[in-house]
Parts: structure tokens; sequence; C-alpha cells
């Protein structure tokens, strides 16, 4: 007779999903494009991850002043931040902005 042994791996086929639907924020018009406007973090059961996050382009009002940067190493935060000072006297600021980010693990 014989033992046979099974080791199962894990296979990155679990996507990433945001750790809530959406975030509604109140920023002041005081802040810099360095200013992190918020963290937004994701969740997934794989072991191996590595995320990467971007504004979805024409998903919204104002997405192009926007941009989610990632943290070194891929890990699962992402800070918004704007690519430009944001201008409450602005008529197009004033009205607010509304996009969609996205995430994906490689």
């Amino acid at each position: 007779t014989g033992t046979v042994v099974i080791d199962v791996e894990d296979v990155n086929d679990v996507p990433p999903r945001f750790s809530q639907p959406e975030w509604t924020l109140k920023v002041s018009e005081n802040l810099t494009p360095d200013d992190v406007l918020a963290t937004l973090t994701v969740q997934d059961t794989d072991i191996s991850n590595y995320f990467t996050f971007r504004v979805v382009p024409e998903s919204g009002r104002g997405w192009e002043l926007f941009r989610v940067e990632g943290r070194p190493g891929g890990g699962p935060e992402g800070d918004l931040r704007a690519v430009q000072p944001l201008d409450y006297e602005d008529p197009d600021h004033r009205r607010g902005f509304s996009f969609k980010v996205q995430v994906t693990d490689m």
C-alpha cells in the first residue's frame, strides 16, 4: 500500500472588493494635490495579491481631476488625491464630483 498526500495551492481567482460600495466625502478647497482625500481599502481572500488602483475614465463628473495611488508593494490600500487644487468658487467644482474607481489584482 502507499499513501497519497495532496496539498491544494491557492490560485488568484477571487476578485478584490472594496471595503465599502461608496465613499461620500466633504473636503476643504484648501487641500493641495499632495493631500490624501480618502484611503480606499480592498479585501481579497487569495493568499497572493498585488493591487493596482485607478479612476475609471469617463465614469462620471470630474473623473479627470482625481487619481488613486496604490501603496508600495501593491498593498490593499489606495490614496485618493486631486490632481489640481479644488476651488469652491468654480461653479463646476461647487456641484461636486461623482466617478468610479477600479482595483485589479495582478
